[in-house]
């Protein structure tokens, strides 16, 4: 008797627990705050080719992490969205004390899919890739879009790294010539060096 009373209330538990994570979820989308054309980016991943192979231009894949690029937005206990906290409180006229609170702990302004950003953010990978030495270095990218939800993959050809084999350094000013030549020592092998002429 007890143990079938131990089964249905184990029977109960669980398909409370199941009715209220279907609640949760289904009430924490963000979508239905969105227009017809606008998706949230959901997905953003950076390719780097033979990062793999290479551990400098791993390094490279790491450090371009920093560099500001539409990433999805974060959640709150891994479950509810920031985004929805934002767009609902905006949707509102009314700001009331906690909903500033809310905005200003718990929320975050949606990110959206924008090709102008995804296109500038590829500009500025290139644009990293060339000073760090890759001239030819090419960035493309690629949005995949499913309903309200935007993925997009940066896919990096970083070409040939160049390297400077010797700095000439030409200046009329002789206060110049003397301050480099006291701050400049010869080593034996000249590659590399620079010179001041």
């Amino acid at each position: 008797m007890i143990n079938i009373l131990a089964q249905k209330y184990s029977l109960f538990v669980s398909v409370f627990c199941c009715v209220v994570i279907a609640l949760v979820f289904g009430s924490c989308s963000s979508k239905k705050f969105l227009g017809e054309d606008e998706q949230l980016i959901r997905g953003s991943e950076i390719v780097v080719e033979g990062s793999e192979k290479d551990s400098y231009l791993s390094n490279l894949k790491n450090e371009m992490k920093n560099i500001p690029h539409p990433r999805p937005n974060s959640r709150i206990l891994w479950l509810v969205p920031r985004e929805r906290s934002y767009l609902r409180i905006q949707q509102k006229q009314d700001t009331t004390g906690w909903n500033r609170f809310i905005l200003r702990n718990f929320s975050e302004r949606p990110a959206l899919n924008d090709s102008i950003t995804i296109s500038n953010s590829a500009s500025a990978f290139e644009r990293y890739f060339r000073g760090k030495g890759f001239f030819n270095a090419r960035v493309d990218y690629d949005v995949r879009v499913k309903r309200h939800r935007a993925f997009v993959k940066y896919k990096v050809q970083p070409g040939r790294l160049f390297k400077a084999d010797s700095l000439q350094i030409l200046t009329p000013d002789k206060e110049v010539k003397r301050i480099l030549a006291e701050h400049h020592a010869e080593p034996e092998d000249h590659r590399g060096c620079g010179r001041v002429v």
